[in-house]
C-alpha cells in the first residue's frame, strides 16, 4: 500500500463535499474542507486522531481508527484497506511514504491492511514528525521521569538526541535546528551545539499544540486547541481566536485541523496578515502596556521568588523595560542566581526598543 499511495484513490467526484469559501476584506483567503456537517450529509460518523499529513498530491492525509482517509478540494474518500490494528500516530516520510506508530513499534502496512512491525521503539505510543530528509520520534507518556527525542534515519536507525521534562507535542526541522512545543513554551534544538533554548511562552495555563513555518517567509506559526499565534518581532502575536488545532503550512497556505471536532479549513495569503500583525506590534510596543517597569532588581526579587525561567522571559517580552546591563550590571545579576538565558532574553528586549 506504501509505495504506491498516491497514485490512486482521488475519484472524488464519487463524494462531493462543496468547500465553504470566503475571502476577507484583507485579501484573506478562508477554505472550509471538512466540518461535523459535511460528514453528517454522507452520514459519516468517524473519531479521526490528532493527527494529519499534506500528500505530495495536495491532498490531506486523516485518520479514524481502522481507516486512513484522504481529503481534498472534491471530498472524503477512505484510502485502501480497513487497518488491523491500533495506530497512535503517523506521518508522510520524505520519500512519501506513510510510517505509522503502532504501541512500541513503527510499522508499514501491507495491501490487506496489515500492519507489519519494522523497528521497535523505546517506548509505546510515540509521537512521529517528518524532517527534511529524516523522521524524529518523541516520548509523550508523562509518567517517564525523561521524555526523549530522537533522530530515526533511513535504514531503520536512531540515534538519542535530547531529553526534556515534559512531553514535546510538536516538533519540526528549521534550517541547522529543530524547533518545538512543550507545555505553554517553544524551544529551539541546535543540531552543532546540542543546546536546547528557549524562543518565546504564552500564558502558562494554555498549551501549545502544534508548531509550523512558512520557511520562504521565515514566519512561525503555533496553536492551542482554540488560538493560531505567530512569532514577530520576538513576541507571540495571536493571529485568531476563531480556532485552533493542528497546524502545516504548505504552498502559500495554513493548514488547520482540528480532530476534536472534525474541522478542517486552509487560510491564503497569511503573509499580509502578518505584514499588518507586525506593524500592530510595532506600534503596540510604543504603549506601555503594563504600569510596571521592569528593572535589574525586578528579575532578581522574580528568581529569588522562584518564578519559572519561561514566565520571566514572557514577563520581559510583555512589559516596559528599563534594564541595566553593562559589565558591572550583568555580573551582578549573574552573582544572584539569573541565568544567561533571562540576561540574553533582557538584551534582546532592549535592543528592540
Amino acid at each position: 500500500m506504501n509505495r504506491t499511495l498516491f497514485a490512486v484513490f482521488f475519484f472524488f467526484s464519487a463524494i462531493c463535499l462543496k468547500s465553504q469559501t470566503s475571502t476577507s476584506n484583507d485579501s484573506l483567503r478562508y477554505d472550509i474542507l471538512l466540518n461535523s456537517k459535511m460528514l453528517e450529509s454522507i452520514n459519516l460518523t468517524v473519531d479521526f486522531i490528532p493527527s494529519f499529513d499534506i500528500t505530495p498530491d495536495d491532498v490531506a492525509l486523516l485518520y479514524a481508527p481502522n481507516q486512513f482517509y484522504v481529503l481534498g478540494w472534491g471530498g472524503l474518500l477512505p484510502l485502501g484497506a480497513k487497518i488491523k490494528g491500533d495506530i497512535a500516530d503517523f506521518a508522510i516520510t520524505p520519500n512519501h511514504l506513510i510510517m505509522t506508530i503502532s504501541e512500541d513499534y513503527i510499522c508499514r502496512i501491507d495491501s490487506t491492511g496489515n500492519l507489519i512491525k519494522d523497528l521497535k521503539l523505546p517506548n509505546k505510543n510515540m509521537k512521529l514528525s517528518a524532517g527534511k530528509e529524516v523522521m524524529f520520534v518523541m516520548d509523550q507518556n508523562e509518567n517517564l521521569e525523561k521524555k526523549s527525542v530522537y533522530l530515526m534515519a533511513r535504514g531503520g536507525k536512531y540515534a538519542h538526541l535530547f531529553d526534556t521534562d515534559s512531553p514535546i507535542n510538536s516538533l519540526i526541522e528549521l534550517n541547522d535546528s529543530l524547533i518545538f512545543a512543550s507545555k505553554n513554551g517553544i524551544f529551539s534544538y541546535d543540531y552543532k551545539t546540542k543546546a536546547v533554548r528557549y524562543i518565546t511562552s504564552i500564558d502558562e495555563n494554555k498549551t501549545i499544540k502544534s508548531i509550523s513555518a512558512d520557511t520562504t517567509n521565515h514566519i512561525i506559526y503555533f496553536s492551542t486547541n482554540n488560538a493560531i499565534y505567530s512569532y514577530i518581532n520576538y513576541k507571540p502575536v495571536i493571529i485568531s481566536e476563531q480556532f485552533g488545532g493542528l497546524l502545516k503550512f504548505y504552498k502559500n497556505g495554513l493548514m488547520i485541523f482540528n480532530s476534536e471536532n472534525s474541522f478542517f479549513m486552509r487560510i491564503e495569503n497569511m503573509n499580509e496578515l502578518i505584514i499588518a500583525k507586525t506593524k500592530e506590534v510595532k506600534e503596540s510596543s510604543k504603549i506601555k502596556k503594563f504600569k510596571e517597569i521592569l528593572t535589574n532588581e525586578s528579575i532578581i526579587q522574580f528568581v529569588k521568588d522562584k518564578v519559572s525561567e519561561e514566565q520571566i522571559i514572557y514577563k520581559i517580552n510583555n512589559s516596559p523595560i528599563d534594564f541595566k546591563l553593562d559589565v558591572n550590571s550583568m555580573v551582578s545579576l549573574a552573582k544572584q542566581n539569573v541565568s544567561s538565558t533571562i540576561i540574553i532574553a533582557m538584551e534582546n528586549a532592549m535592543n528592540n526598543l
